[in-house]
């Protein structure tokens, strides 16, 4: 068997393969088209195939082995896994269908989900092997870090603070290493290592008309650090602010927006936190290039401050619209001035 460690250092050197070298960056905002979709500039590129896979079937059964037992982590790996019977045959090495069999017996691939993940290199969030064309993964007498029997090891990382959307691109990341890509192959969007990526320089948050690679959006409202009439008010506020975006903002906005209220943290795209230390916005998301700036979100926090819960409905407007578009807030807010931290 020759595999190397997806998100880690080698474990044996694998066969270089043609693209193995910097490519051109993708295309990385996102306007009307849904999240996540291969790029158009990508489209052409010839593929650089295995012979054969390295489960010598097409039909790979993926199992889950989830200690974290939070959130619908089946539900974002199920996504995670359609995305590449979708796009494997754009992207891949080998062609594969991925069969998500949650509780399978001895499944070719186990995606297990921990709060902290062991692997090759310290500060992953998680870790699988990339096979080169000769690998086999036949169990028979294999034992690696990532090979267990029969079954082939994916590790994912989550927590609390980890949303769908978090888990699912750490998937479809693993997933394309498990696919014998590596950090610099298409799709750049989710495979290029944060802050280590591409050289080409790739717009930021702040520059693009439109931060997400999905138009639509669950927003949760976290009342659990305020009073009941407090809690009626902010939910109002924010019910309020999701209608004016939805009707897009005075022609400001994308008119594939949909801004939809939760009850469901794990599902949130964006948070409101009202009873905070103060007001601010707390985003998350990734760097594909080599700057620490963020390319696009995938979690956002937004802090009403204590203080702040009668003014609730302008902050919240105001902060959506760095969520919306950054550089162009609407009328309705645009007098409107917070504080912005970077995650």
């Amino acid at each position: 068997m020759v595999l190397s460690a997806g998100c880690g250092g080698f474990l044996s050197d694998p066969t270089p393969t043609p693209e193995q070298t910097e490519s051109a960056p993708e295309t990385i905002e996102r306007t009307s088209t849904a999240d996540p979709t291969p790029e158009v500039a990508d489209a052409s590129r010839q593929r650089f195939q295995f012979e054969d896979s390295p489960f010598r079937k097409e039909r790979v059964i993926v199992g889950i082995n989830d200690t974290v037992n939070y959130g619908n982590f089946t539900s974002a790996a199920s996504d995670a896994l359609s995305y590449w019977n979708k796009y494997g045959s754009t992207y891949g090495r080998y062609d594969a269908h991925f069969v998500l069999q949650p509780n399978a017996t001895n499944p070719d691939i186990e995606l297990r989900r921990s709060k902290q993940v062991n692997c090759p290199k310290e500060r992953q969030i998680g870790c699988s092997p990339t096979p080169a064309e000769e690998t086999v993964f036949n169990g028979s007498s294999n034992h690696t870090a990532f090979v267990d029997n029969t079954t082939v090891i994916v590790r994912i990382e989550s927590s609390s603070e980890t949303n769908w959307r978090m888990d699912r691109n750490n998937v479809i990341h693993e997933m394309g290493h498990m696919l014998g890509l590596n950090h610099y192959n298409y799709p750049i969007w989710v495979m290029a290592p944060p802050g280590k990526g591409i050289k080409h320089s790739v717009k930021d948050v702040s520059e693009t008309s439109y931060p997400w690679r999905d138009p639509e959006l669950k927003v949760y409202v976290d009342t659990s650090n305020v009073s009941k009439s407090e809690q009626s008010q902010v939910v109002n506020s924010t019910q309020e602010v999701i209608e004016y975006y939805n009707s897009g903002a005075e022609d400001t906005r994308i008119k594939e927006l949909n801004l939809e209220l939760t009850d469901s943290q794990y599902k949130a795209d964006i948070i409101i936190n009202p009873g905070a230390n103060a007001s601010d916005i707390y985003p998350k998301g990734r760097s594909v290039d080599r700057d620490a700036n963020l390319e696009y979100l995938v979690k956002v926090v937004i802090n009403v401050g204590a203080e702040d819960t009668d003014r609730s409905y302008d902050l919240i407007g105001r902060m959506m619209a760095y969520l919306t578009r950054p550089g162009s807030p609407p009328p309705e807010f645009k007098q409107v001035t917070v504080g912005t931290k970077q995650g």
